[in-house]
Protein backbone atom coordinates (compact mmCIF):
# COMPACT_ATOMS: atom_id res chain seq x y z
CA UNK A 1 0.00 0.00 0.00
CA UNK A 2 3.01 2.47 1.30
CA UNK A 3 4.65 1.74 -2.49
CA UNK A 4 1.20 2.47 -4.30
CA UNK A 5 1.20 5.89 -2.07
CA UNK A 6 4.84 6.71 -3.15
CA UNK A 7 4.36 6.19 -6.34
CA UNK A 8 0.95 8.15 -6.76
CA UNK A 9 3.10 10.79 -4.97
CA UNK A 10 5.49 11.18 -7.67
CA UNK A 11 2.98 10.91 -10.31
CA UNK A 12 1.70 13.92 -9.00
CA UNK A 13 4.72 15.56 -8.41
CA UNK A 14 5.74 14.57 -12.07
CA UNK A 15 2.39 16.66 -13.32
CA UNK A 16 2.64 19.47 -11.15
CA UNK A 17 6.12 20.33 -12.62
CA UNK A 18 4.59 19.76 -16.18
CA UNK A 19 2.13 21.97 -15.70
CA UNK A 20 4.10 24.57 -14.08
CA UNK A 21 6.29 24.45 -16.96
CA UNK A 22 3.27 24.64 -19.43
CA UNK A 23 2.29 27.53 -17.59
CA UNK A 24 5.74 29.46 -17.73
CA UNK A 25 5.89 28.96 -21.59
CA UNK A 26 2.10 30.32 -21.75
CA UNK A 27 2.89 33.12 -19.64
CA UNK A 28 5.99 34.00 -21.62
CA UNK A 29 4.36 33.52 -24.78
CA UNK A 30 1.19 35.54 -23.52
CA UNK A 31 3.64 38.45 -22.41
CA UNK A 32 5.57 38.35 -26.33
CA UNK A 33 2.18 38.04 -28.09
CA UNK A 34 0.39 40.88 -26.35
CA UNK A 35 3.60 43.21 -27.18
CA UNK A 36 2.87 42.09 -30.89
CA UNK A 37 -0.95 42.48 -30.74
CA UNK A 38 -0.17 46.11 -29.11
CA UNK A 39 1.41 47.02 -32.39
CA UNK A 40 -0.84 45.21 -34.75
CA UNK A 41 -3.74 47.13 -33.36
CA UNK A 42 -2.32 50.33 -34.65
CA UNK A 43 -0.65 49.15 -37.66
CA UNK A 44 -0.70 52.33 -40.28
CA UNK A 45 -0.96 54.70 -37.68
CA UNK A 46 2.28 55.24 -37.22
CA UNK A 47 5.73 54.74 -39.00
CA UNK A 48 8.86 52.33 -38.01
CA UNK A 49 12.28 53.53 -38.09
CA UNK A 50 15.54 51.59 -37.60
CA UNK A 51 18.48 53.10 -36.29
CA UNK A 52 22.00 51.05 -36.53
CA UNK A 53 25.52 51.89 -35.30
CA UNK A 54 28.32 51.10 -32.97
CA UNK A 55 29.95 52.19 -29.46
CA UNK A 56 33.15 54.06 -29.80
CA UNK A 57 36.15 52.91 -31.70
CA UNK A 58 34.36 49.81 -32.88
CA UNK A 59 34.15 48.47 -36.45
CA UNK A 60 31.66 45.22 -36.74
CA UNK A 61 32.43 43.86 -40.61
CA UNK A 62 29.49 41.77 -42.74
CA UNK A 63 26.96 42.92 -40.27
CA UNK A 64 23.19 41.20 -41.09
CA UNK A 65 20.20 41.54 -38.56
CA UNK A 66 17.33 38.69 -39.35
CA UNK A 67 13.94 39.18 -37.93
CA UNK A 68 13.03 36.02 -35.78
CA UNK A 69 13.73 32.89 -37.56
CA UNK A 70 13.79 33.98 -40.94
CA UNK A 71 16.87 32.94 -43.35
CA UNK A 72 16.83 35.91 -45.38
CA UNK A 73 18.18 39.50 -43.26
CA UNK A 74 16.74 42.44 -43.60
CA UNK A 75 19.20 44.45 -43.15
CA UNK A 76 23.17 44.09 -44.12
CA UNK A 77 26.01 46.51 -43.98
CA UNK A 78 29.44 45.30 -44.74
CA UNK A 79 31.02 47.74 -41.87
CA UNK A 80 28.92 49.61 -38.97
CA UNK A 81 31.08 51.79 -36.98
CA UNK A 82 29.49 55.11 -34.99
CA UNK A 83 30.32 57.65 -37.75
CA UNK A 84 28.76 55.47 -40.04
CA UNK A 85 25.29 55.27 -38.45
CA UNK A 86 22.27 54.15 -40.35
CA UNK A 87 19.23 55.53 -40.12
CA UNK A 88 16.04 54.60 -42.61
CA UNK A 89 12.89 53.62 -42.84
CA UNK A 90 12.08 50.08 -41.20
CA UNK A 91 13.16 47.45 -43.69
CA UNK A 92 10.15 45.42 -45.29
CA UNK A 93 6.99 47.86 -44.08
CA UNK A 94 5.61 48.11 -40.96
CA UNK A 95 6.33 44.99 -39.38
CA UNK A 96 7.72 44.84 -35.35
CA UNK A 97 9.72 42.08 -34.74
CA UNK A 98 9.39 39.93 -31.81
CA UNK A 99 13.23 39.63 -31.59
CA UNK A 100 16.31 40.15 -34.02
CA UNK A 101 19.44 38.00 -34.77
CA UNK A 102 22.47 40.00 -34.83
CA UNK A 103 25.48 38.53 -36.58
CA UNK A 104 28.75 40.06 -37.48
CA UNK A 105 32.14 38.61 -38.51
CA UNK A 106 36.04 39.18 -38.23
CA UNK A 107 36.91 39.98 -41.94
CA UNK A 108 33.97 39.45 -44.62
CA UNK A 109 33.35 38.65 -48.30
CA UNK A 110 30.07 39.63 -50.24
CA UNK A 111 28.53 37.01 -52.76
CA UNK A 112 24.95 37.09 -53.86
CA UNK A 113 22.05 34.70 -53.10
CA UNK A 114 18.54 35.56 -53.77
CA UNK A 115 18.93 38.80 -55.17
CA UNK A 116 20.48 39.73 -51.80
CA UNK A 117 23.68 40.69 -50.71
CA UNK A 118 25.22 38.45 -48.26
CA UNK A 119 28.06 38.58 -46.19
CA UNK A 120 30.38 35.20 -45.13
CA UNK A 121 33.88 34.81 -42.73
CA UNK A 122 34.75 33.73 -39.44
CA UNK A 123 31.76 35.02 -37.01
CA UNK A 124 33.06 37.62 -34.55
CA UNK A 125 29.42 38.51 -32.67
CA UNK A 126 25.73 36.25 -32.98
CA UNK A 127 23.35 37.84 -30.57
CA UNK A 128 19.58 37.41 -30.50
CA UNK A 129 17.72 40.35 -29.12
CA UNK A 130 14.55 40.86 -27.90
CA UNK A 131 12.33 43.25 -29.37
CA UNK A 132 8.71 43.27 -29.09
CA UNK A 133 8.11 42.39 -25.18
CA UNK A 134 11.08 44.84 -24.16
CA UNK A 135 9.02 48.03 -25.05
CA UNK A 136 6.85 48.74 -22.17
CA UNK A 137 2.80 48.86 -22.81
CA UNK A 138 2.75 53.42 -22.16
CA UNK A 139 4.86 53.09 -25.45
CA UNK A 140 2.11 52.11 -27.42
CA UNK A 141 -0.57 53.93 -25.21
CA UNK A 142 1.15 57.18 -26.31
CA UNK A 143 1.31 55.90 -29.87
CA UNK A 144 -2.15 55.36 -30.14
CA UNK A 145 -3.47 58.72 -28.52
CA UNK A 146 -0.76 60.94 -30.12
CA UNK A 147 0.91 59.40 -33.23
CA UNK A 148 4.22 59.39 -33.84
CA UNK A 149 7.53 57.12 -34.97
CA UNK A 150 8.34 54.66 -33.28
CA UNK A 151 12.32 54.17 -33.92
CA UNK A 152 14.23 51.02 -33.32
CA UNK A 153 17.66 51.61 -32.06
CA UNK A 154 20.11 48.99 -32.42
CA UNK A 155 23.95 49.48 -30.91
CA UNK A 156 26.60 47.23 -31.30
CA UNK A 157 29.39 46.63 -29.06
CA UNK A 158 32.39 43.84 -29.08
CA UNK A 159 30.30 41.83 -26.36
CA UNK A 160 26.78 42.33 -27.25
CA UNK A 161 24.16 44.55 -28.81
CA UNK A 162 22.29 47.42 -26.73
CA UNK A 163 18.95 47.75 -27.75
CA UNK A 164 16.52 51.17 -27.74
CA UNK A 165 13.75 53.12 -28.63
CA UNK A 166 11.96 56.45 -28.41
CA UNK A 167 8.89 57.95 -30.33
CA UNK A 168 9.65 60.71 -32.96
CA UNK A 169 7.08 63.35 -33.62
CA UNK A 170 7.66 66.83 -35.69
CA UNK A 171 7.45 70.03 -33.56
CA UNK A 172 3.70 71.38 -32.60
CA UNK A 173 5.25 74.51 -33.85
CA UNK A 174 5.32 72.97 -37.24
CA UNK A 175 1.58 72.83 -37.18
CA UNK A 176 1.45 76.47 -37.65
CA UNK A 177 2.52 76.73 -41.37
CA UNK A 178 1.66 74.92 -44.55
CA UNK A 179 3.91 73.17 -46.73
CA UNK A 180 4.37 75.52 -49.26
CA UNK A 181 5.48 78.09 -46.34
CA UNK A 182 8.04 75.62 -44.75
CA UNK A 183 9.55 74.69 -48.18
CA UNK A 184 9.81 78.82 -49.74
CA UNK A 185 10.98 80.22 -46.72
CA UNK A 186 13.32 77.19 -45.59
CA UNK A 187 11.96 76.56 -42.21
CA UNK A 188 13.36 74.04 -40.07
CA UNK A 189 11.77 72.07 -37.27
CA UNK A 190 14.20 69.60 -35.32
CA UNK A 191 12.39 66.26 -33.91
CA UNK A 192 11.26 65.84 -30.97
CA UNK A 193 11.74 62.74 -29.09
CA UNK A 194 9.63 61.08 -26.40
CA UNK A 195 9.62 57.89 -24.37
CA UNK A 196 12.87 57.03 -24.70
CA UNK A 197 13.92 54.29 -23.23
CA UNK A 198 16.39 51.05 -23.46
CA UNK A 199 20.15 50.54 -22.81
CA UNK A 200 21.11 53.93 -23.89
CA UNK A 201 19.25 57.19 -24.11
CA UNK A 202 20.92 58.78 -26.95
CA UNK A 203 18.04 60.87 -29.50
CA UNK A 204 19.83 63.27 -31.63
CA UNK A 205 22.87 62.56 -33.46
Amino acid sequence: MSQMIQRKRLALTGLIAAIALFVGFRVKARSDQTALNEYREMRGKYGLTLVVDSVPDAEMFGVEFFAGQREAPFYASSVVTQRNREIMAFPGGRSLPMTVRVMWRKEHHSFRKEGRIRYAGEVAGDYVVPVAARIPDPVFEELRARGGNLRLKFRLKPDGVLFGWDIERAPAEMRNYSKEEIRSRRLYFPSEYHMVGGDFLDTRY
